[in-house]
């Protein structure tokens, strides 16, 4: 016997002992999000992950400037930018559905309610299925001596 007790369950620090933050956290990474700094000046670009010191990381981030109508140019944007929490104001993260996994979506009749052409829902017509001869070797399961899946 080695003496070891049971393995021990991880020690999470940080933001990362916050299960709730830390799960909306990780839903909203891929979204695009404003970032607000101290100095005033906010950025924009898409949530890629956080520190467990809540450092923020953001791809594709150039600074927003307000009199600007179009989007940014291709030399103002950076690849990934690190926000530490002490600069940090204000994080906001846009156009998130948060009762998406609570909306009926996943039901069957909601599946079949989305299956309307132009308001109409339109009635499949059954086929009956021939099955072949059902003496026939090619199904023969029983005769198979391979030993697991073979994707050839």
């Amino acid at each position: 016997s080695t003496g070891k007790g049971p393995p021990q369950s991880p020690a999470f620090e940080g933001v990362y002992n916050n299960s709730r933050m830390l799960h909306f956290l990780t839903a909203v990474v891929g979204s695009t999000c404003d970032v607000k700094v101290k100095s005033g000046s906010t950025f924009e670009g898409i949530f890629k992950t956080l520190s467990s010191k809540f450092e923020l990381a953001v791809d594709a981030v150039h600074k927003k400037v307000s009199d600007q109508p179009i989007g940014p140019r291709r030399e103002d944007i950076v690849d990934t930018m690190v926000f530490k929490p002490s600069d940090v104001m204000l994080v906001h993260f846009r156009n998130v559905d948060f009762n998406y996994a609570t909306k009926d979506k996943f039901t069957d009749s909601a599946i079949a309610m989305n299956s309307k052409v132009n308001g109409e829902h339109k009635e499949k017509v059954l086929q009956c299925w021939e099955g072949g001869d059902s003496n026939s070797d090619d199904y023969d399961l029983e005769s198979d001596m391979s030993n697991g899946w073979d994707p050839n």
